[in-house]
C-alpha cells in the first residue's frame, strides 16, 4: 500500500520557507524605516583580510569607554547620542557628541540610542573585490586626513546597521 502526501503538506512545505524568508526581508525594511541615520568618524583600519573575503575591518571613533556607568557586555549599556550643531553647510554633518548610558535614560534624554553590545559588531564593510585595492587606498588617505565615515541606520531600540562608509564626503562603493 503506497501513501500518497496530501497536497495541503505540500504546500505548506513550499510555502513556509518563502512566508519565513519574506517577513525577515519586510521587518528588516520596516526597522531600516524607522531608523535615523548618523554618522560616525572611522579612526582606523585593518585592510582586507583575505582569509575573511572582501571586509575592511575598522573601528568607530566613540569616544573612550566609562566604565563607571555600564559595561560594554551589558544589555542595558547604551551610548548617549547627540547631535552637533553644524558649522557650515560646506562641511560634512558634525559626529555626534558620545556619552555613556543605560539605555532607557538614553532612548529618553539623547537624540538617538546606540547599545554598545551593538555597536562592538559593527568594524567591517563588504567591498567588491574589483574596487577593493582603490577603496582600500581612499580609506588610508580618508582616515589620515580626519575625513573618513562609516553610516550607520539606527532604530529606536538602538539597533544598527552600516548603510555606507564615505570618504571626504564620497561614498565608497
Amino acid at each position: 500500500m503506497s501513501r500518497t502526501r496530501s497536497p495541503l503538506y505540500v504546500a505548506i512545505a513550499v510555502l513556509l520557507p518563502l512566508v519565513t524568508l519574506a517577513f525577515g526581508v519586510v521587518r528588516s525594511e520596516y526597522r531600516m524605516s524607522r531608523s535615523t541615520e548618523w554618522e560616525f568618524s572611522v579612526r582606523g583600519f585593518d585592510p582586507r583580510d583575505l582569509l575573511r573575503g572582501h571586509y575592511i575591518n575598522y573601528s568607530i571613533e566613540l569616544g573612550e569607554p566609562d566604565p563607571a556607568v555600564c559595561a560594554d557586555d551589558d544589555p542595558d549599556c547604551c551610548y548617549c547620542l547627540t547631535r552637533a550643531a553644524p558649522t557650515s553647510t560646506a562641511e560634512p554633518a558634525p559626529v555626534p557628541v558620545v556619552a555613556r548610558a543605560r539605555c532607557s535614560r538614553a532612548r529618553r534624554d539623547c537624540d538617538g540610542a546606540l547599545r554598545t553590545r551593538a555597536a562592538s559588531s559593527l568594524n567591517r564593510f563588504y567591498v567588491a573585490e574589483s574596487r577593493a585595492r582603490d577603496i582600500e587606498a581612499e580609506l588610508r588617505e580618508g582616515v589620515r586626513d580626519g575625513e573618513a565615515r562609516i553610516v550607520l541606520a539606527i532604530d529606536g531600540m538602538g539597533r544598527a546597521h552600516v548603510t555606507e562608509l564615505r570618504v571626504r564626503g564620497k561614498r565608497l562603493e
